[in-house]
């Protein structure tokens, strides 16, 4: 499909169907050139940040807001 439209556009353009076909082969190499060279400058253009590392999870509720009792420490025997 692409080909067929620059084919037409460049017979349109030319008005010589013998250069047409030419142009219309050319041009789909010379725009993927220029597509390669323009991302090239647009990402030298445009860094790319750095990928922070995900926060670590600690395993402390108490400080994740949990508000359950502290646990208990020691020995929970029954006095006699």
């Amino acid at each position: 499909m692409h080909l067929t439209v620059a084919i037409s556009v460049a017979c349109v353009l030319t008005r010589d169907w013998r250069i047409a076909p030419g142009v219309g082969v050319i041009e789909p190499k010379v725009q993927t050139v220029a597509y390669m060279l323009h991302e090239k400058a647009w990402s030298r253009a445009t860094p790319i940040p750095p990928n922070p590392q995900p926060p670590v999870r600690r395993c402390n509720p108490a400080a994740e807001g949990d508000r359950r009792a502290p646990a208990l420490t020691g020995s929970r025997r029954a006095h006699r």
